[in-house]
């Protein structure tokens, strides 16, 4: 084998290896390993196990998950799978990888929308719900605000359920007892176990559910009569949510349309009052 074409094997081995570290869900201080190696393979690959904890600021147990969750017996092994396909290729480094990779997940978004069955399925659902209950908890709170403050603009009643305790429990019970007929979930990893439960308990009272989530897989989703997976970012130490977040925005421009008259009207009454306040800066 030539050089050139043994270089395209390494450097393409590095790749598939990179990706699969990229893909997984772990928490922050074993993501943190991951992304030490993604970006230091040739370190990682002359490193023990000790030392790269030290190096990297976790323990040696994190370092040690880390190998597990990827089917190695240890780092030992992953080392040698290191030194394999990445001491010879080039470092993958810097923020950029994370970036590309949102936008491949955006470019997945839209592939997902030429069909728009689902979305205005999800729409009708939502926007005809009076109460509309959002359950989002932990991870996907953010993302849960992001649909209560739209919402609010123009849906009538918007009741989030940021917790999955009793005091989320009382909170849908009282949206059910209100007249609710659907709820909103954002489902995103870690996925909070405390979800499930209220999602059964919704589904005992009849509730229609919709579900932004990042897998047809993911916990929950079987309870959803309507699923948008949507992939999120690994390769940073926290997950980002670039397409997420633009379906959020999609869906509630759908809801304000599907809410017509009854939504704009509530849309320029809180307009007049901002403006009237001096809410904003900007004109």
């Amino acid at each position: 084998m030539s050089e050139g074409a043994a270089s395209e094997v390494v450097s393409a081995d590095a790749a598939r290896f990179g990706s699969r570290l990229a893909g997984l869900h772990l928490p922050p201080s074993q993501r943190r390993v991951v992304r030490y190696i993604v970006a230091n393979p040739q370190d990682a690959a002359l490193l023990t196990s000790t030392a790269l904890a030290e190096r990297i600021g976790v323990s040696q147990a994190t370092v040690t998950r880390v190998a597990v969750a990827l089917g190695f017996a240890g780092f030992a092994e992953l080392r040698a799978e290191l030194r394999r396909v990445l001491y010879d290729a080039p470092p993958v480094s810097g923020v950029q990888p994370a970036v590309q990779a949102a936008i491949g997940h955006l470019q997945t978004l839209q592939s997902m929308l030429d069909d728009p069955a689902p979305l205005d399925h999800a729409v009708e659902l939502l926007a005809s719900s009076r109460p509309l209950p959002i359950v989002a908890l932990r991870i996907s709170a953010p993302l849960g605000l992001h649909f209560t403050y739209r919402l609010t603009r123009c849906h009538p009643d918007v009741r989030p359920i940021d917790r999955g305790d009793s005091v989320g429990a009382d909170r849908l019970a009282t949206a059910v007892h209100d007249g609710a007929t659907a709820l909103l979930c954002v489902n995103l990893p870690r996925h909070a176990a405390e979800t499930i439960g209220l999602l059964h308990s919704a589904r005992k009272h009849g509730l229609r559910i919709v579900m932004l989530t990042d897998s047809a897989m993911a916990p929950g989703a079987d309870l959803a009569d309507v699923v948008f997976a949507v992939p999120v970012g690994t390769r940073l130490i926290f997950d980002s949510h670039a397409a997420p977040t633009v379906l959020a925005s999609i869906l509630v421009d759908g809801i304000a349309d599907a809410l017509g008259r009854t939504g704009q009207e509530k849309l320029e009454a809180l307009e007049e009052m901002a403006t009237e306040w001096g809410a904003f800066l900007d004109a």
